[in-house]
């Protein structure tokens, strides 16, 4: 039951956030000398509304087949 839950709660975070989450990586280079170069990238995940939905009616779906045993 707790795996439904789990799956219906991931379908309703990926539904509300269509636009995925952004986070930043930082990359540090070697030295040379007194030189520091470091580097950061924004990146973004996201996850198709479809798999939202499929994640969301799956999680429900495996809610309900476990209440009914």
């Amino acid at each position: 039951m707790w795996v439904g839950a789990v799956l219906a709660a991931f379908g309703i975070l990926a539904l509300a956030f269509q636009s995925g989450f952004h986070y930043t990586s930082s990359e540090k280079f070697p030295q040379d000398g007194a030189t520091q170069v470091a580097a950061k990238q924004e990146k973004v995940v996201s996850f198709p509304p479809v798999v939202g939905g499929l994640a969301l009616v799956g999680g429900v779906a495996l809610m309900f087949i476990a209440a009914r045993k």
